[in-house]
């Protein structure tokens, strides 16, 4: 009969084995959890970015389709292009504010209208009557929870009648 001789003292190596194993482990899942936190800030961050861009834009589009409606506006509406030509036919360069009706909870918007000048229209250079009135419309829009802001310009050109000398 064999007998097998047990060691009266182990030393321990799978113990440290495994308790680095533990700890590699951790840090790997701890640093996951790091990226994961960071993405979705970026992301966050983006969506909040794209909502100002998006309501700075709308307010751009509802001044421009204001110049392409013929029609007046209600009394009561503040009808910003209107307004500033309205200001450049009296050669005055101001600007006209206009505060976003319908923006997204937590959003402001504003816009202004500045007359930048006048001069040849564009396509009635050659024999055309028509003057070209150029103006800058700047829209600014934030959210102040998120401490962005978003700033856009058009320019727009409507075509009137030229000066006569």
């Amino acid at each position: 009969m064999t007998i097998v001789r047990l060691p009266g003292r182990q030393h321990g190596a799978a113990l440290i084995v495994g308790l680095l194993l533990l700890i590699v482990v951790t840090l790997v899942a701890i640093s996951g959890i790091k990226s994961t936190s960071i993405q979705t800030a970026i992301s966050t961050n983006m969506q909040e970015r794209m909502l100002t861009y998006q309501t700075a834009e709308s307010l751009i589009r509802q001044i421009v389709n204001e110049a392409n409606d013929p029609a007046p506006p209600a009394a009561g509406t503040p009808h910003i292009l209107n307004d500033a030509i309205q200001k450049s036919l009296l050669a005055v360069p101001e600007t006209v504010p206009r505060t976003i009706g319908q923006a997204p909870t937590g959003v402001n918007a504003d816009a202004t209208v500045a007359f930048l000048g006048d001069g040849k229209a564009l396509g009635y250079s050659i024999g055309g009557n028509a003057t070209g009135f150029v103006y800058l419309v700047d829209s600014i829009s934030n959210m102040p929870a998120a401490n962005t802001q978003t700033n856009n310009q058009q320019g727009l050109m409507r075509i009137g009648p030229a000066a006569s000398n």
